[in-house]
C-alpha cells in the first residue's frame, strides 16, 4: 500500500470517529483531505510508477488542489464522470470551506453528505487507467 493511500484511509477512519463523537464540522475536513490524498495516490501510481519519494511538482501560479483535480479529470475518459467529479468535488470543497473558515457548524446530515460525495468521487476514480 502507498503512503498516500494509507493517509486517505486514515482520514476516512478519522472522519468516521469524529462523527461518532458528534464533531461533525471537523469530520468534513478529514473527508475533503481523504479525496486529495486519494488523488495524490492515483497520480503517483499512474504517473510516477509508485515512487512516492518524488515530489509532485505544483505550478506556482495555481493551488495544488486545483492542479490535482484537473490532472485527475484528464485521466477520466467518460465526459459524464468528469462532470460528476468536478461538480461533486466543488460541493465537497464548499463543505470544507464552511467547516474550516466560517462560523457556522456542520450538521450530522451535512457530514454524511460530505462522506457520500467523497465516496462517489473515489468510486469513479479508483479504477481509472
Amino acid at each position: 500500500m502507498s503512503g498516500w493511500l494509507d493517509k486517505a484511509n486514515f482520514s476516512e477512519e478519522c472522519a468516521d470517529m469524529l462523527i461518532q463523537k458528534t464533531y461533525y464540522t471537523q469530520s468534513v475536513h478529514c473527508t475533503y483531505y481523504r479525496v486529495i490524498q486519494f488523488f495524490s495516490h492515483l497520480l503517483f501510481v499512474k504517473e510516477k510508477g509508485n515512487n512516492e519519494k518524488d515530489y509532485y511538482p505544483v505550478p506556482q501560479n495555481q493551488p495544488f488542489h486545483i492542479t490535482i483535480l484537473k490532472k485527475i479529470e484528464n485521466m477520466v475518459p467518460n465526459p459524464k464522470d468528469k462532470r460528476i467529479i468536478k461538480n461533486t468535488f466543488k460541493d465537497l470543497k464548499e463543505f470544507r470551506i464552511k467547516a474550516d473558515y466560517r462560523p457556522e457548524l456542520i450538521s450530522y446530515n451535512e457530514a454524511l453528505k460530505a462522506i457520500s460525495k467523497a465516496d462517489r468521487i473515489i468510486n469513479i476514480t479508483e479504477n481509472i487507467k
